[in-house]
């Protein structure tokens, strides 16, 4: 489990809230749009919220993400490594840092993954979020 507050604090000083990235803050009401239970043992921290069927939600404990219906949970205490999916930027046109949207984590079984988040702040803070994660993780 990650400090909730170390996550906000880190979001918010190398990134920040877009149009479709918030924090959940107090207000929870962000929660109503997904059709998702949090666990008891778990705290909300962010959600980037596309639509009813796309939307990824930050915890404490791992990143939930629904992409057309399929959920799918990932603990943060299995994250290894993060950083920017370079080759599918650039397979995208995207050559400007700051229009870079996606990122490719990597799992302690080796799996990887590349998230797809909010350009700008939201990316921002977003990857910095993950790499404190990973760095606690490999310490």
């Amino acid at each position: 489990m990650v400090k909730k507050t170390i996550l906000e604090s880190l979001f918010n000083r190398k990134g920040g809230e877009g149009i479709k990235t918030r924090l959940i803050k107090n207000n929870t009401s962000l929660l109503t749009n997904i059709n998702y239970k949090i666990k008891e043992n778990e705290t909300p921290i962010l959600i980037y919220f596309i639509d009813d069927e796309s939307w990824m939600l930050f915890t404490d404990v791992k990143i939930a993400f629904n992409k057309k219906n399929q959920l799918l949970e990932l603990e943060y205490n299995n994250l290894t490594h993060v950083k920017p999916a370079l080759s599918e930027e650039i397979k995208n046109g995207v050559t400007k840092a700051d229009n870079f949207t996606r990122l490719l984590l990597t799992f302690n079984n080796k799996s990887s993954l590349i998230i797809d988040v909010e350009k700008g702040p939201p990316y921002k803070g977003i990857y910095q979020m993950l790499h404190y994660i990973t760095t606690m993780n490999n310490d």
